[in-house]
């Protein structure tokens, strides 16, 4: 999420972001965005890779396993909970923290669950 604090960073640096009204998995087929942020000389931020595109991905990534230890290091230390329920979209979420807690926890990680609405866009358009 971009906050108000960000943004008037990035304004104060003459940047102002632009929204693309997509769905991930729109964004990853309509690649014609690379030609466009290159005209523009905009940056694509995703946590998806793809051919070319992989240094991005893997730091929002590492920042998904950082926003994970926050909320490890806020939790009581006495509790441990038992499952975890992540959100699936484009999967990228869904794999840094999976990976965080196996790493971390080993064979006492979480049970993982990686869900979707069943009226969510992945499943209620043809692909």
């Amino acid at each position: 999420m971009l906050t108000l604090a960000k943004l008037d960073v990035m304004r104060s640096k003459h940047t102002e972001p632009k929204y693309a009204q997509f769905t991930g998995i729109t964004m990853i087929r309509c690649m014609r965005w690379q030609g466009i942020a290159a005209r523009h000389d905009w940056r694509i931020v995703s946590d998806t890779s793809y051919e070319g595109y992989t240094d991005i991905p893997r730091k929002v990534m590492q920042g998904y396993g950082v926003m994970t230890d926050e909320i490890f290091a806020q939790m009581p230390r006495d509790s441990f909970p038992t499952h975890v329920f992540i959100q699936g979209g484009v999967g990228g979420l869904a794999a840094s923290i999976c990976s965080y807690l196996w790493q971390k926890f080993d064979e006492k990680a979480p049970s993982i669950f990686v869900v979707e609405p069943d009226k969510g866009a992945m499943y209620s358009r043809e692909r």
